[in-house]
This record gives C-alpha cells, sequence and structure tokens, in this order.
C-alpha cells in the first residue's frame, strides 16, 4: 500500500492545531438556548466561553434583588422597598448594576472571570421595570393598601427567581416578543465593548 508522506504530515498538523487549546476553548461549551437568553439581555459579540463565564455573574445582582424585595414584600416594610428601589434605578441609568461591584472588584480576580459587559438597552430596560414595581409596592403598602403592595413585590420577586434559576429575563422577553428581534443586530455587535471593559471604572 503507498503512503504518501506530504498527506501524513498534513493531517497530523491539522490534528494538532485542532487539539491545541486556544482552538478547544474556542469551541461551543454552553447550549444555544442559554447564549440566546444572555444576548436577549444585550450582551452582545462574546464567544461561547465567555459567555459561560459571565453567566451565573450576570444573576448576582438579580438574586439579591430577590431576596431584598421577598424580605420587604413579607414583612410589607415600605422603607425596606424604598431602600432598594435607588439601586435599582441606578442599575437602569449607570452601565452596571451597583450590586455588581461586588463581582467586578470582588470575586472576578479570586475565580479568574472576565469583566461583565456594560448594561445595554434591555438590560436597563428591566431595571428600570424593577424600580417602577418597587415604587408601586412601597407606595402601595405606605398608603394601606396591602393587597396591592404584595401583587406588585411577589410580581417582582417571581420575575428575579426566573432570571435567577433560568437565566431568562423575563422584561427582556416581553421586549423581543413584542419587537420580534434580537438584542444583537450586527451594528450593535459591532459596538460592543471589550469584554476587559469594567461596568463603570476601572477597578
Amino acid at each position: 500500500m503507498n503512503s504518501n508522506p506530504s498527506r501524513n504530515a498534513s493531517s497530523i498538523e491539522q490534528l494538532s492545531m485542532a487539539t491545541r487549546p486556544e482552538a478547544i476553548s474556542a469551541s461551543p461549551l454552553i447550549p444555544r438556548t442559554t447564549r440566546e437568553r444572555i444576548e436577549a439581555q444585550g450582551f452582545c459579540g462574546c464567544d461561547d466561553r465567555t459567555y459561560t463565564l459571565i453567566d451565573m455573574p450576570l444573576r448576582v445582582a438579580p438574586a439579591i434583588c430577590m431576596f431584598w424585595t421577598a424580605a420587604g414584600t413579607l414583612l410589607a416594610s415600605p422603607t425596606a422597598l424604598w431602600a432598594l428601589a435607588p439601586f435599582a434605578a441606578l442599575g437602569a441609568i449607570l452601565p452596571g448594576h451597583p450590586f455588581d461591584v461586588f463581582y467586578q472588584f470582588g470575586l472576578r480576580h479570586v475565580v479568574g472571570r472576565p469583566a461583565l459587559p456594560r448594561y445595554r438597552a434591555r438590560r436597563r430596560f428591566a431595571c428600570a421595570l424593577a424600580t417602577v414595581m418597587l415604587v408601586a409596592a412601597a407606595g402601595s403598602f405606605q398608603v394601606g393598601l396591602p393587597l396591592a403592595g404584595n401583587i406588585f413585590g411577589w410580581s417582582l420577586v417571581v420575575a428575579a427567581f426566573v432570571n435567577v434559576i433560568t437565566g431568562i429575563c423575563v422584561p427582556s422577553f416581553f421586549v423581543r416578543l413584542c419587537l420580534g428581534t434580537s438584542a444583537c443586530q450586527p451594528d450593535i455587535v459591532s459596538s460592543q465593548l471589550p469584554l476587559n471593559t469594567p461596568t463603570g471604572v476601572s477597578p
């Protein structure tokens, strides 16, 4: 049987390139649905490895809001809910949520993960909607409308719980449902800041 040395050398070189660390790290690491759920919030232009690394950190701020809102609603405390509202509002205004600082300036350096990308329109819209619901819940409890307060409060808790457990941002889901488009259009992807740019200031 004849063998072709150049063909064998080429096959060995291709196999070597495919097994290099950079080639392996570029391979898909997460389900497509997970990637779509993150992109639906406006985080565009990242590879699968990066999405894998930021998937859980993106849920830290919603988790803190969920527990805080649940405590305030359970206690029917307008004070607790009013206190949370400014943090939610800042998440709609700033390029990142204030609660992200626990990851941006601390945890990510310990575990060696990248900084979170800057918040885009859909993630900020979710924070703005959370602010409205917090104000509505706090105001309802304050004026003696506990039923309305519980409806607003627990609705926000459920929405945050869905985000924390599944990665689905409910407001972003409804925006996509209404507009029928993904947040990651080509022009948005091209304008996405590098992932090593923290939300706001450098650590």
